[in-house]
């Protein structure tokens, strides 16, 4: 059941009054249907704390717990979000509440592209960087085997990807970047 209120700002007290309220004829999937709509991109899983993290933009962004939805994405998922906004006195910024996600095929651009390339690995030894490539010529004392990071183009390659995808050598790459609402991630790879 819904209702409908009429309010008034106290600004004094900071606070709303009601001053009327009545039951309401709407139902949920007509406020779901008259909502705010927006793709996002799943950029981050917290199976720990049953979580994932959505971005929608550089300005929007959020977090919907595994309680909220029966949805299990993975990261690089694109979800659709029905939400209405309110205001965070504390912190003040705009707050998004989900009324309803769901998976969908749309893609946003704008948050997702691909390249390919070399994948070059890099190695660390105390403060000093090495490439993949000085290690072999050089013949420095480091385990080839386990690189610490590495570059496609501009973009960083974590550790964690490498070791998944079993990377020990530089190659030749594809890999799918998401943009995290401050920077570019490498999520996937696919050698060539």
């Amino acid at each position: 059941m819904f209702f409908e209120a009429k309010l008034h700002y106290d600004n004094a007290n900071q606070r709303y009054l009601v001053l009327k309220i009545e039951k309401s004829l709407h139902t949920i999937d007509k406020i779901i249907d008259n909502a705010q709509e927006e793709i996002a991109v799943v950029d981050h899983i917290n199976t720990q704390k049953k979580l994932f993290h959505y971005v929608i933009n550089s300005r929007q962004d959020g977090v919907i717990h595994f309680d909220q939805t029966t949805l299990r994405p993975e990261i690089g998922d694109f979800i659709k979000i029905n939400y209405y906004s309110s205001n965070d006195k504390k912190s003040k910024k705009t707050k998004i509440n989900i009324l309803k996600v769901e998976l969908t095929s749309e893609i946003k651009s704008s948050l997702l592209k691909n390249t390919t390339g070399e994948l070059k690995l890099k190695y660390k030894d105390g403060s000093l960087t090495y490439d993949y490539d000085e290690i072999i010529d050089d013949q420095i004392d480091i385990d080839i085997r386990r690189p610490d990071f590495a570059f496609i183009n501009d973009y960083c390659v974590p550790k964690y990807l490498l070791e998944k995808n079993n990377i020990t050598s530089n190659t030749e790459v594809k890999v799918n970047i998401l943009f995290n609402g401050e920077k570019w991630n490498v999520y996937k790879i696919e050698k060539i």
